[in-house]
């Protein structure tokens, strides 16, 4: 276990279920939050990042919508919802984008693989080569690269001084953005790359975890095939009320 910013008794709650709630605590080990709600045994907390993001820990549609009643007029982020959630939002707010995935985590009984290739650490300057590349500059930016980057820094791979494979952490702890250049692919960097980010989470007595979508069937099966677990699946949402 990990000390977040979070308040004690709410720490406390989120670790009752710690592979449901990875991502409430590892973005709130990093984040300080803004606003904390409360309904019934549900909590609602929001951390600035990229974005005002909004974290939930409920499972009650009526905590739920107590909640959206009492939100600003204008946009929202929720992040890490589930379906039922992300179904009760397009039923009453005007849905801008959704950002679906299958979520992931490594259990701590297995072994990670020896892996020969070198990897070296990601810096602040790699932030430009990596947005770049992104094939996802509607959600990000690369400042928020940067930053997460400068937060918990990431793993690369280079050919002399190029930068040709990378993963980094999230805002919430996620393991994520792999890649690796063409010219690179199919020789076990991205497999070297995963493994690296899983050593310095379990180093840290953190879970590794990530998120896939469901169409990147290349990361699914890389993922799988280093042992992790799909939990099932996740949304990030940004809605209009």
């Amino acid at each position: 276990m990990f000390k977040t910013n979070l308040p004690k008794n709410i720490e406390e709650i989120l670790y009752q279920e710690p592979i449901t709630n990875l991502n409430i605590l590892g973005f709130f080990e990093k984040h300080t939050p803004l606003q904390i709600k409360e309904y019934g045994n549900s909590t609602m907390i929001s951390g600035q990042s990229d974005e005002l993001w909004w974290y939930l820990h409920c499972n009650s549609q009526e905590d739920f919508d107590k909640f959206t009643d009492e939100l600003s007029t204008g946009n929202h982020f929720f992040s890490i919802i589930p379906d039922w959630i992300l179904t009760r939002l397009k039923s009453q707010f005007q849905i801008h984008w959704v950002l679906t995935c299958n979520k992931f985590y490594l259990p701590n009984e297995v072994e990670l693989p020896n892996i020969d290739i070198k990897i070296e650490r990601l810096i602040p300057e790699d932030s430009y080569s990596i947005f770049e590349h992104s094939n996802y500059k509607a959600f990000t930016s690369r400042e928020y690269i940067e930053e997460q980057i400068v937060c918990r820094s990431g793993a690369a791979f280079r050919d002399a001084k190029k930068l040709a494979g990378w993963a980094l952490f999230h805002d919430d702890g996620a393991m994520g953005m792999l890649h690796v250049v063409d010219d690179y692919r199919r020789k076990g960097v991205a497999r070297t790359l995963m493994v690296e980010l899983c050593k310095i989470q379990r180093s840290q007595n953190r879970i590794p975890y990530t998120s896939v979508e469901p169409t990147n069937i290349a990361s699914s099966n890389l993922v799988k095939s280093l042992g992790f677990v799909n939990t099932g699946t996740v949304h990030w949402v940004k809605f209009s009320k």
